[in-house]
């Protein structure tokens, strides 16, 4: 499962669907025959919104640099398959919660979040480093006997 998979799961089982942007002067333009042509049109390099707000194909959405680092790990190969992160957005401050196994691996991860359009900062507060326990396969009941 990828990172964005992972990440935004819950997401993708709600009704939540992200918006377009509209701003309430192009809402008042609607009497106005052809009202595109003389507003004032953003630069062809910039979005129309902060890069925070930017989803995967350029859509306003309120949680879109996450799923852009989200994005980002996927690619990377060196962090794609750690599925011990977890990835959260406040504004253009991405915080990571979870485990490592090394440092090694947490700055690898931390180099391609700051590489993602509009991350400011990445809080690693939250992450713990050390020797991951293995994922046991059938689950053990405390206090079970064998009959």
């Amino acid at each position: 499962m990828s990172w964005l998979q992972r990440v935004f799961s819950l997401m993708h089982q709600s009704s939540f669907q992200p918006e377009a942007a509209v701003s309430s002067y192009a809402l008042s333009l609607n009497s106005v025959s052809n009202p595109t042509d003389w507003l004032p049109q953003p630069k062809e390099s910039q979005p129309a919104y902060p890069l925070e707000y930017v989803g995967l194909n350029g859509e306003y959405d309120p949680q879109g640099l996450a799923k852009r680092v989200a994005q980002a790990l996927d690619q990377n190969p060196q962090v794609q398959n750690i599925k011990t992160l977890c990835i959260i957005q406040h504004g253009n401050r991405i915080t990571l919660l979870g485990k490592v196994i090394s440092a090694a691996q947490l700055q690898q991860v931390v180099e391609v979040v700051k590489q993602v359009a509009g991350v400011k900062d990445v809080d690693v507060d939250q992450v713990t480093i050390g020797q991951l326990k293995p994922i046991a396969s059938t689950p053990t009941l405390v206090g079970a006997t064998a009959s």
